[in-house]
């Protein structure tokens, strides 16, 4: 038959043949259909009502058992089964006009089984004919003269449970939670914040590789990403505070910032903790008058929750009369120099923090005290020597060896000024001003000299926070962030925020 455009094409069901026993009622078929209007079943060609039979899973069932007969049961897939879908068929019809007495036709390739033949419109029963080379069907009696013989081949295809290759293509209808039974896992799309979707919907989640975590969009704007909360995890940290300032006229040595290291700390994702770097504290000014020329103390820094590290005590003052004791602190401060009266003793520092400041036990116009460090406590003055800052403690949170937290030095009125300790003590000097405490170091500052023109003693420095967790891949933010060692490092040299 001609078509006008293309020739029309249908797409075959999968048939199973059973034989009846007149007792069998229950029949095992090679898909599982949806449900029973899924199918449909005849007995010795006759249709079957769907409330007649039932099925589960691939298990047909009569409510009575058919007739005995080969092959007089049949049973047709009218859709997609349900579950165990292996085959989808294409159907061809080719169509023959008989010879007197044919019995063999040439048909198209077929999948043996798969193949149906009718003779003037009568479908045969598999008795009546052969189909076993998938290319000849041969009649078990010869054709009249002019019959019509047709047959309808199917070619088999496995489609292996196939998803459409069309994006957009899988939706909530190919989709079972609750059947979500696989022991791998399921890959989710990821990128840095910066490639975050450009109109993104509520709901959506990533990996994003720049925190190194899981976030989910609530549909607040550039805000709206959110981390999706996870086991805690640990990190080491070290909490330097401000060192102190070194005293005048002569002063003592300013204590270095109290000095907190610690690891394997558990941290919350997604919690913001404020991080506060101390300020260093300033030198004494040259005050020959009450209350003295003695230093200001350093300011605490601060790992919110977790830390707390003190700032360094104030070095003494140093003029006859108003020499002072040095100031208590992370570390204290050491004691004034230039004194005719009593003893004066350096300033106690905080337990687990840092060490007490020197003392000037001359009692005349040479020694200050050296101010404490975290490391050690600080160097007593003497005739001929300025207390030695005390030596602060090393640290390699920073991906390097740093020493941190050293005291400030001590004046003496000739001899040898005292030396800042490591970690960024500051000098003292014999006539000019102290020299200040390394930034970021919260050292001390070193105390000042003494003469005509009345020098200041050098401010203390500023301290930092350092914290660090394991692994290459960044997940939380705040601070300058460095990957070293096996380690991501933030190094917080002013204040901010760590968003774990």
């Amino acid at each position: 038959m001609a078509y006008i455009g293309n020739q029309p094409t249908s797409a075959a069901f999968v048939t199973d043949l059973f034989s009846g026993n007149a007792s069998t009622t229950a029949f095992t078929m090679t898909v599982a259909p949806a449900n029973t209007a899924s199918i449909l079943v005849a007995v010795s060609g006759v249709v079957q009502s769907p409330d007649t039979y039932s099925i589960s899973g691939t298990t047909l069932t009569f409510s009575a058992a058919p007739p005995t007969g080969t092959g007089n049961i049949s049973v047709r897939y009218l859709g997609i089964p349900a579950t165990n879908i292996t085959t989808t068929a294409y159907r061809t019809v080719t169509e023959f006009t008989a010879t007197a007495g044919q019995t063999t036709f040439s048909v198209p390739s077929y999948t043996v089984g798969y193949v149906d033949v009718y003779r003037n419109g009568v479908r045969l029963g598999t008795a009546d004919y052969t189909a076993t080379s998938g290319t000849t069907v041969v009649l078990a009696a010869g054709a009249t003269l002019g019959d019509l013989v047709s047959t309808e081949s199917f070619y088999v295809s496995s489609v292996l449970n196939a998803i459409p290759a069309t994006g957009g293509a899988i939706n909530t209808l190919y989709l079972d939670a609750g059947n979500a039974n696989g022991t791998g896992a399921l890959l989710t799309p990821s990128g840095t914040t910066v490639q975050r979707p450009a109109s993104p919907i509520v709901g959506m989640q990533r990996w994003n590789t720049t925190i190194g975590g899981m976030e989910v969009y609530i549909g607040t704007g550039a805000t709206g990403w959110q981390t999706i909360a996870s086991t805690a995890y640990s990190v080491d940290y070290l909490v330097v505070a401000g060192g102190g300032g070194g005293g005048g006229s002569g002063g003592g040595g300013g204590g270095a910032g109290g000095l907190l290291t610690a690891s394997a700390v558990s941290v919350s994702p997604g919690t913001s903790y404020t991080i506060t770097i101390g300020a260093g504290g300033a030198g004494g000014p040259s005050n020959n008058a009450a209350p003295g020329s003695i230093g200001i103390a350093g300011s605490n820094s601060v790992f919110t929750s977790i830390a707390t590290a003190v700032g360094g005590g104030a070095g003494g003052a140093g003029y006859t009369g108003y020499d002072t004791n040095g100031g208590a602190g992370g570390s204290g401060g050491g004691a004034g120099g230039n004194s005719s009266a009593a003893t004066k003793v350096g300033g106690a520092g905080t337990v687990g923090q840092g060490n007490a400041g020197g003392n000037n036990f001359n009692g005349a116009n040479y020694a200050a005290g050296g101010g404490g460090g975290a490391g050690a406590a600080g160097g007593n003055g003497s005739s001929s020597l300025g207390g030695t800052g005390g030596i602060g403690s090393i640290s390699t949170l920073s991906g390097a060896s740093v020493y941190y937290a050293g005291g400030g030095g001590g004046y003496v009125g000739s001899g040898t000024a005292g030396a800042g300790g490591n970690g960024g003590g500051g000098v003292s000097s014999i006539t000019a001003n102290g020299t200040a405490g390394g930034v970021n170091t919260g050292g001390g500052g070193g105390g000042s000299g003494y003469n005509g023109t009345t020098p200041v003693g050098g401010s203390g420095g500023s301290g930092v926070v350092i914290i660090r967790y394991l692994g290459t891949v960044q997940r939380a933010t705040g601070g300058t962030v460095t990957i070293t060692g096996g380690y991501v490092i933030h190094t917080f040299t002013s204040s901010g925020t760590y968003t774990a």
